[in-house]
């Protein structure tokens, strides 16, 4: 019996021990571009041949525990945001502190395809999207000028001098149009004129055709498109604050002239977007005969 206890002290000690001498990595996570902490997200630290993990908390604060002393490669992700990692050497019974500033992310998803079941009836939406990259090769004056980007779609100007997009199958009033989210529709008619928006504004364009989710609202029965605005990017703020103006003309055949200012900027949490555009073109050259 008195062999028996000896054991279990010498088992105990030796727990102890290398309890004590485990390391602790902790830390706290930010957004880069606001200072807020990032609830939530995930943080694995990989050693030599084993790895450990843990989560933050609603303050963005994280604890890992436990480790034994070595270098380790701590990286952090989070949903909405670019991963970053750091690379960290820790001693023995040591406790070492570091801090992430993770960049928002911007996701391009595909379309959410419904089956139904056996004896039920589902309906398909189409989503396209247009990115920035395409929009600036199209060179267009205007909006309307994108619709060539969208399959299946039109543009027609009607008797009030208002240019209209159309989705096969869709009539002028059945297709609400948006602007950052933001219905600009006229809501008596249900009818706009896109070509009072230039181009040069946007940054990408989303068409949901067929029958659109409820957040669109109501009279869409012909499906939806919203057109984003262009933002300054990362690179192009410091701090909190940013701005840039673009200045461009062209010059073509058939008396073709156009000039735009864009002008883009931040200030602290408002982005805001400004466009003046002059465009004139004259009669179209037909060949003869």
């Amino acid at each position: 019996m008195i062999a028996v206890l000896a054991v279990a002290s010498l088992f105990a000690g030796v727990g102890g021990a290398l309890y004590a001498q485990s390391s602790v990595i902790e830390g706290t996570a930010r957004d880069a571009e606001t200072g807020e902490p990032i609830s939530y997200l995930n943080v694995v630290a990989r050693g030599e041949s084993d790895w450990f993990g843990a989560s933050a908390n609603d303050a963005g604060q994280f604890r890992i525990a436990g480790l034994p002393a070595g270098a380790y490669l701590v990286q952090a992700t989070a949903i909405g945001y670019e991963s970053a990692e750091q690379r960290v050497q820790v001693e023995a019974g040591v406790t070492r502190s570091v801090t992430f500033e993770l960049t928002p992310q911007a996701y391009d998803l595909n379309e959410v395809v419904v089956l139904a079941e056996e004896g039920q009836s589902a309906s398909a939406t189409t989503i396209h999207r247009v990115p920035a990259a395409a929009i600036e090769r199209q060179d267009a004056a205007d909006v309307s000028e994108l619709a060539k980007l969208i399959p299946a779609t039109h543009v027609a100007t009607n008797s009030r001098g208002q240019t209209i997009l159309y989705f096969r199958n869709a009539g002028d009033r059945q297709v609400g149009q948006f602007f950052d989210g933001a219905l600009v529709n006229v809501p008596w008619d249900n009818r706009v004129d896109i070509s009072l928006f230039p181009a040069g504004v946007i940054e990408s364009v989303t068409a949901a055709k067929g029958v659109v989710p409820v957040q669109y609202g109501t009279n869409v029965i012909g499906g939806a498109i919203n057109f984003q605005s262009r933002t300054l990017s990362s690179s192009e703020i410091e701090g909190d604050a940013g701005r840039i103006t673009e200045v461009s003309g062209q010059l073509g055949t058939a008396a073709h002239r156009q000039a735009s200012v864009v002008h883009l900027g931040r200030a602290g949490r408002w982005d805001y977007t400004a466009a003046v555009q002059y465009t004139e073109r004259g009669d179209q050259p037909l060949p003869a005969d």
